[in-house]
């Protein structure tokens, strides 16, 4: 995918199999995959490490689509990764 015009297009495509058997993950649209993810904090890393010089989208399956500017989305996940607890396992 070319663009992210292509991306949007490639998630609007399969949106109907992905509500259907990823309801309430996050889904991470990058050349020509789609990963489902339990949690944002980890889709976006994974988008930044692997995807972070190509067209990409995070969605979750299901939610109202409302746009989120790239530096607000950013922070807010930058934010969320420094408070997030750290769960020692018993």
């Amino acid at each position: 995918m070319t663009n992210l015009n292509d991306v949007m297009l490639a998630y609007d495509a399969k949106v109907s199999e992905l509500e259907e058997h990823h309801e309430g993950k996050w889904v991470l649209v990058c050349d020509d995959r789609f990963l489902a993810f339990d949690d944002l904090v980890y889709c976006a890393g994974y988008a930044e490490r692997h995807c972070a010089d190509k067209p990409y989208l995070i969605r979750m399956v299901g939610a109202d689509q409302t746009a989120m500017p790239f530096p607000v989305f950013y922070h807010a996940v930058a934010a969320a990764e420094q408070v997030r607890p750290l769960v020692k396992a018993a």
